[in-house]
């Protein structure tokens, strides 16, 4: 998927949490930034996406070490940033409801990433490091109408939960 859609995703994703959890508004807007930082977060790998182009000094070597949509679109390290995001929020003091709503989101937010990244015909690597690549039997097309209309109606049901 195109990162617009991603981010419609990951937005989604953040919105819908802070909704089903009557969160304040300073969470509501920590759960939407974590939902978009996640859902851009798998293609650090790739230096031409969205994220890649702005961090070139990760995203270059990440791509020469694993590739895209490799390691990055695994489960293990799904979990691995969901650790790394609870021990970060969980070591903040005053400030660590913020930063766990931020963390949740931002898990969730990857989360979406792998979803809508099963969806298309490549699928992901969701076993990393074992090659087989998992995805839906019905898939969408990158960049195709199909997608568009995905991101579009996200994009319209976010602004009708805002």
């Amino acid at each position: 998927m195109m990162a617009f859609t991603h981010a419609a995703t990951g937005v989604f994703i953040g919105l819908g949490i802070a909704r089903l959890t009557h969160a304040p508004h300073a969470m509501t807007l920590a759960m939407l930034a974590g939902g978009f930082a996640g859902s851009l977060l798998p293609d650090i790998d790739h230096p031409q996406s969205w994220l890649g182009r702005r961090i070139p000094f990760v995203s270059i070597p990440l791509s020469l070490l694993i590739g895209h949509r490799g390691a990055t679109h695994s489960a293990m390290v799904l979990f691995l940033t969901l650790a790394g995001a609870l021990a970060f929020a969980g070591t903040a003091g005053a400030s660590g409801g913020l930063l766990a709503a931020f963390s949740g989101a931002l898990c969730a937010g990857y989360a979406s990433h792998l979803a809508a990244d099963w969806l298309t015909p490549s699928g992901i690597p969701l076993l990393w490091p074992n090659p087989r690549r998992f995805k839906s039997r019905v898939t969408v097309q990158i960049g195709s109408l199909a997608e568009y209309s995905l991101a579009g109606v996200l994009w319209l049901v976010v602004v009708a939960m805002a």
